[in-house]
């Protein structure tokens, strides 16, 4: 298993523990009983940012996930053809409250796919990889509903982008058509 070392957070972010209350609310947790929510409530750090806060850059190596707790968090990605040196690129998608930030990185163990930042004033609960791994080895039950949980939101994602990419491919072969 690939060891996990966690992206240190300064204290001066970090605010009280998770609440279950507030678990029971995000896509993350659907289906997860009682004592699974209580866990990963004991398992995550709480993360508050003012609106412009980096919560990771593009490329950034993925040893959490974070779940938006409250604000809106913008995602920005640099084209293919863009050079490093531009910050952020192009605004790609608003990940909204009770959203789940950053899954895809996790589950595949790649980098970070795009640079996410603060839209507004955001509280996020960070679950570390090294909590997942124990969770696994706790509670198999509950890790599968975690990970399905997260399965089922970068389902939801890869339809909206199939149908944006369908909208952008229309309007390339329409305005190709017209300059014929």
């Amino acid at each position: 298993m690939i060891e996990c070392v966690e992206t240190p957070v300064p204290s001066s972010m970090l605010g009280p523990v998770a609440s279950v209350e507030e678990l029971r609310e995000c896509a993350l947790c659907g289906g997860l009983d009682e004592p699974a929510l209580l866990w990963l409530a004991e398992h995550m750090e709480r993360i508050e940012l003012p609106e412009g806060g980096i919560i990771f850059h593009e490329g950034d190596p993925a040893r959490e996930l974070y779940l938006v707790v409250d604000g809106e968090v913008e995602l920005w990605k640099r084209s293919a053809d863009e050079d490093e040196s531009k910050e952020r690129g192009e605004r790609i998608n608003m990940i909204h409250a009770k959203s789940i930030l950053g899954g895809s990185s996790v589950i595949d163990m790649q980098g970070r796919l795009a640079t996410a930042r603060a839209a507004t004033p955001v509280v996020l609960l960070r679950l570390s990889c090294r909590a997942m791994t124990q969770l696994y080895r706790e509670d198999l039950r509950s890790y599968t509903m975690v990970v399905l949980n997260i399965a089922r939101d970068l389902s939801r994602r890869l339809r909206n982008v199939n149908s944006l990419a369908a909208t952008l491919a229309a309007h390339a072969r329409g305005g190709a058509e017209r300059h014929d």
